[in-house]
């Protein structure tokens, strides 16, 4: 399977909305919209839908995605001291930001799941449809 139109359609999407920002000289936050298209992309590829079809809003999942790359970036002390490090990952607030973040995921993952049982278009099979074909063959 080829993402390319799925990217070239999310490109367009984008192009539109810079144009029309620039036509009522809106100003643009760039890091938004190239994040927006990012996720755009790898959601319709991965997920079949685009995520502002989700029970996730756009502001919703950013503020997930950014919180997990962050947690992947930060200092967790049971990585390095395991026996003791939970207790350090819970005085310094990581592990209840770890505990928000699987839940919000979960939602979202749920929701997806629900979404491809239900039932969509057949001849777009995406990866989320293979992981439930796979999980029905019972050859995962």
């Amino acid at each position: 399977h080829s993402i390319q139109p799925i990217k070239d359609e999310e490109i367009k999407k984008l192009i539109n909305s810079m144009a029309e920002s620039a036509s009522q000289n809106a100003p643009l936050n760039l890091n938004e919209k190239f994040l927006n298209l990012t996720i755009s992309v790898v959601c319709r590829a991965v997920f079949g839908v685009s995520f502002e079809d989700t029970v996730l809003s756009q502001h919703k999942l950013y503020k997930l995605i950014r919180e997990a790359y962050m947690m992947l970036g930060s200092f967790s002390a049971s990585d390095y001291i395991p026996y003791v490090g939970w207790i350090v990952d819970r005085f310094t607030g990581l592990k209840g930001r770890r505990d928000k973040s699987v839940r919000g995921l979960d939602e979202f993952y749920e929701q997806i799941f629900e979404l491809h049982k239900v039932g969509k278009e057949r001849g777009s099979e995406d990866f989320v449809d293979l992981l439930l074909r796979l999980e029905k063959e019972e050859t995962v």
